[in-house]
């Protein structure tokens, strides 16, 4: 997905197999796990680029120039999943 550095929208991500419980993603540049909203088959979570008019709505990822590569995971006791999901290009 590409974004305008002026930009803010959904990136989204289909579920295909994934357990019950709360998804999340977290870009490379970042340190916090965002929580992604299911849609029917499909997860999304607003992101934003380093030049988006005003504050970024609360709850976006706020990206960085170039590519953001997006780790999605899901708590699955035992278990803790975390998987690669793509990249959001800013430019």
């Amino acid at each position: 997905m590409d974004i305008d550095r002026r930009g803010c929208e959904w990136a989204w991500w289909p579920v295909v197999d994934a357990p019950a419980g709360a998804l999340e993603v977290r870009f490379d540049t970042g340190t916090a796990w965002l929580p992604l909203e299911r849609v029917a088959d499909r997860v999304r979570v607003l992101v934003a680029g380093p030049d988006v008019e005003g504050a970024p709505p609360a709850g976006a990822a706020l990206l960085v120039l170039g590519h953001n590569v997006a780790s999605v995971r899901v708590a699955a006791a035992p278990e803790i999943l975390v998987r690669q999901a793509g990249t959001v290009t800013v430019y």
